[in-house]
């Protein structure tokens, strides 16, 4: 039974993808990509039809409690954020000869990488206290 279709559409995209690249194929009618790129084609496409028909557990988990406990998993968010997001960033605006632009780039990415550890070790020490807001909503507390 069929549980996602958009899935099985964008599976079976995928595997006419991987046959427009397969390596012995008609000139005409071939795609000029690299050899093996309909391998990767059809990985996708069996990955997208598993999708399609897979049965999903009822249960849902709160955010909030998939959050590892410990700091070293805060500390491995900063350096992926250093690593991913604040280098790229830092090679694409910086500027020879702007001594305050890039000083102000250079505090903008360090509060970046800090800002994400610090977020981190709060919602780590704080998952109870962060939710949705509850209000008296009772007829007595009229001014």
């Amino acid at each position: 039974m069929i549980k996602n279709r958009s899935d099985l559409l964008l599976g079976i995209l995928w595997l006419m993808m991987a046959a427009m690249a397969f390596p012995d194929r008609n000139p005409p009618i071939g795609m000029p990509f690299h050899e093996y790129v309909w391998l990767i084609w059809l990985i996708g496409a069996a990955i997208l039809c598993y999708r399609a028909f897979r049965v999903r557990s009822p249960v849902r988990k709160d955010p909030l409690t998939m959050i590892p406990e410990g700091r070293w998993y805060a500390i491995s968010t900063a350096l992926f954020i250093l690593v991913f997001l604040t280098a790229p960033l830092w090679h694409e605006f910086h500027e020879r000869g702007q001594p305050l632009w890039n000083g102000f780039l250079a505090i903008f990415l360090v509060s970046l990488v800090v800002g994400s550890f610090a977020g981190i070790r709060h919602l780590q020490k704080n998952r109870i206290q962060i939710g949705e807001a509850r209000f008296d909503s009772s007829e007595g507390n009229d001014p």
